[in-house]
């Protein structure tokens, strides 16, 4: 595995939950042969990038994600879109192979070329919740507003239908001793089309991503 990251971010207090300023990209290229790893022979090649610009009242978040597969990899290693839940940790962003999930949209759709793109806009409501359950408490109340567009295909024309969803949702932290340990949201989202036929958005409750790393 080889892999290279930039980010440029200036020390701040709420980094791990609403960082104002900075940016970041990172190329990552998995290799692996059957001579020497076993069953597999594939290339991975994954470019990551997000930014937070500092937007009176909240900041602008934008994040873009470029994944080609090339040759046979293991199951988990999978490209494609899902209606799975992933999970983030705030100093980290994903731990394991990102479920690339659009908001307010359900299904499976595999590949082996992914483009995702998240746009939100986050607004800082209230610092401090009235909850304290054995230590852990709560706080870091965020509105946003938020679109992803993405799409997976099996070679580089990705001219087969996109996935535009958008909508809304509360951000929040779950803390211990002041520190964030988990971020989550809870909102509603479907995709555009829906929104034009006046249709009920899908309500959901999932680990929200602060930035990608």
């Amino acid at each position: 595995s080889l892999g290279y990251t930039f980010v440029s971010r200036k020390p701040y207090k709420g980094n791990l939950y609403l960082p104002n300023n900075g940016f970041g990209i990172k190329f990552n290229l998995d290799i692996a042969e059957k001579e020497f790893f076993g069953d597999f022979s594939y290339q991975k090649l994954t470019f990551d990038s997000f930014s937070n610009i500092k937007v009176k009242p909240g900041v602008l978040y934008l994040r873009t994600k470029l994944v080609n597969l090339e040759g046979k990899a293991p199951n988990q290693d999978y490209v494609g879109l899902t209606g799975d839940s992933p999970l983030y940790l705030p100093s980290l962003g994903s731990i394991f192979n990102e479920n690339m999930s659009p908001r307010g949209w359900s299904g499976y759709k595999l590949g082996s070329k992914l483009i995702f793109s998240t746009f939100e806009f986050r607004v800082p409501i209230i610092s401090k919740l009235p909850i304290n359950i054995f230590g852990f408490t709560a706080g870091e109340l965020i509105a946003t507003v938020l679109s992803d567009v993405a799409n997976t295909s099996q070679t580089f024309n990705f001219s087969n239908e996109w996935i535009s969803t958008a909508g809304y949702e509360l951000k929040f932290a779950l803390k211990a001793e002041g520190i964030p340990i988990f971020i989550y949201s809870y909102g509603q989202a479907q995709t555009i089309e829906d929104w034009n036929d006046e249709k009920k958005p899908t309500t959901y409750f999932r680990f929200s991503l602060v930035n990608p790393f």
